[in-house]
This record gives structure tokens, C-alpha cells and sequence, in this order.
């Protein structure tokens, strides 16, 4: 697949890049036409690695780019935060990438910030003319609101080879439905300026992993860590709330309460009666 120039206007003006035909391509004509944005989902049908979900994303969006410069790395990140400040920051016309950003911190916990920051990154999307390619970790844990918001699906099969869906809505039964539209092709990239944006990209995935990403960056084991201190807090504070009433309706003594109390936030007499005086400022 050729993948070179990179020129705005009209799209695919004096550009080939192997994606210039089928329903997905004429979609995106009609939303150039109309000043409109563009959304789509990249997954792999058994949410595996390496099947060339980055290449294809990549790929996608510098067919769909209309500025003069292309993409270039200021245009794909792992990072939702990121890639809402090039929403901001990159010009009409621009496609942007969200590769994969969950690297290097526990699934849940990423997916949950993840859906959270793809549904303010897509509500902006309606305002501006910008190509958005999402391209997502996890299928099955992807919100039903970026579904809703998303035009296109493209299902990694294997290697080089995805099932486009484009997303349907039924106003009568409020359902979501997938329509299979065509096949994506593509090969390995050989353009050397996506060459240079994938390779920033593999970057920031290894620099994520090495837990060198800076200040907001959080390892999976202290993202536990920090969950367990919060369920410990919230189980303190519930013991402080015990203890009182305890001892202020029920009138029971310090030491028949610490014996009563369960076993995981369970204290001496001496510490019931501190946590009680602490707790009801009684000196």
C-alpha cells in the first residue's frame, strides 16, 4: 500500500493510499462535504496484541488527513488526555489516533478512566471537523456510550485483514446495531513519516511500561495499593462509627465493645476508648 502526500483539500487529492473505495471511504466523503466529524473504533475480534492494530490506525488516519503536514506524532497517542489537548490544538481536518492506552496499568481500572475520557474526547468531536480512530484494548469493555457516538467499527481478523461495521441506531427501540459494510487490506507501513509517528508511539508505550512517563503516570501495583488504602479508610472510618454508637445509644464499656468489634478493624479497650474521645472531640 502506497501511503505518500499528505496534501488538504479535497480527500484523496493526488494521494493513494489503498482505502480510497467502499462504503467507509464514501462515508467519509459525505461527512467532508457536510464540515463534519468522523469516528471510528479499532479492536481485535479476540482482543489479542499484535495484529497489526496500530499499523492499520495509523494507516487509516493519514488516508483520512486533510492538512498539509499529515500525520505526524503530535497526531497519536496512548494518553486520552493528550489527545484531547491535539483535539485542541491540531486544525481542522486533522485525523487523530488514541493507540492502545491502556499500556502498562491494570485493564479495569484503565478502561474505566479510558471510557470516561473517550466520552468528553467524542462529545467534543461533534463540535469541530476532526477524524478520530480510537483504537481500543478491550472490545467487550468499551462504553455503550462511545459506541453510540462512534460511526465505525473495524474488527481486527488477523493480520492485515478487518471487518468493517458501520453503526446503526433504531430510534423506535433505542438499539445499537452493527451492519457489516466491507474488508479492510492493508500491509506493513512504508512511509517514512508514519514510519517516524509509529515509532514515537512504540516509545511511549515502552516509557509507560518503565513507569517513566512522569507525574500522572501510575503503575498497576500502586493503583492496587492506592484501592486497598481507600477500602482500609472506608472501613476505619465505619469502625469510628461504630464505636460511638456503640457507646453513646447503647451505652456499652470500652472493653465490651473491643470485643465485639470484627475482626478486621478489631482494637484494644485502651484504643477503643482513645478513638472514641478522638472521634467525639471528649478530652
Amino acid at each position: 500500500m502506497s501511503t505518500a502526500g499528505h496534501p488538504g483539500g479535497e480527500p484523496g487529492e493526488n494521494r493513494k493510499t489503498g482505502f480510497e473505495h467502499g462504503e467507509l471511504w464514501d462515508l467519509y466523503q459525505s461527512r467532508v462535504r457536510k464540515n463534519q466529524d468522523l469516528v471510528i473504533l479499532i479492536s481485535d475480534h479476540q482482543n489479542r496484541r499484535g495484529t497489526g492494530k496500530s499499523t492499520l490506525s495509523l494507516q487509516l488516519a493519514n488516508a483520512l488527513d486533510r492538512t498539509d503536514e499529515g500525520i505526524t506524532p503530535e497526531k497519536a497517542h496512548i494518553s486520552p488526555e493528550e489527545l484531547m489537548e491535539a483535539y485542541t490544538e491540531q486544525p481542522p481536518g486533522s485525523a487523530l489516533v488514541l493507540d492502545e492506552a491502556e499500556a502498562g496499568i491494570g485493564s479495569r481500572d484503565a478502561m474505566t478512566h479510558i471510557n470516561k475520557v473517550f466520552n468528553r474526547l467524542l462529545a467534543m468531536g461533534r463540535v469541530e471537523e476532526k477524524y478520530l480512530i480510537l483504537n481500543a484494548p478491550s472490545s467487550n469493555k468499551i462504553d455503550k456510550g462511545i459506541k453510540e457516538m462512534a460511526d465505525i467499527w473495524c474488527l481486527v481478523e488477523a493480520r492485515g485483514r478487518a471487518r468493517v461495521y458501520r453503526f446503526i441506531s433504531n430510534p423506535f427501540d433505542g438499539g445499537l446495531y452493527q451492519k457489516a459494510i466491507e474488508e479492510l487490506h492493508w500491509a506493513d507501513i512504508s512511509d517514512p513519516q508514519l514510519v517516524e509517528t509509529y515509532a514515537a508511539l512504540t516509545e511511549e508505550k515502552r516509557a509507560r511500561l518503565r513507569g517513566d512517563e512522569g507525574e500522572d503516570f501510575i503503575r498497576a501495583s500502586e493503583v492496587e495499593e492506592r484501592i486497598e488504602k481507600a477500602r482500609k479508610a472506608e472501613r476505619i472510618d465505619q469502625r469510628e462509627k461504630y464505636i460511638v454508637n456503640m457507646v453513646d445509644s447503647l451505652g456499652m464499656k470500652y472493653g465490651d465493645v473491643a470485643m465485639v468489634l470484627p475482626q478486621d478493624v478489631s482494637v484494644s479497650k485502651e484504643r477503643v476508648g482513645q478513638i472514641y474521645r478522638e472521634t467525639t472531640n471528649n478530652e
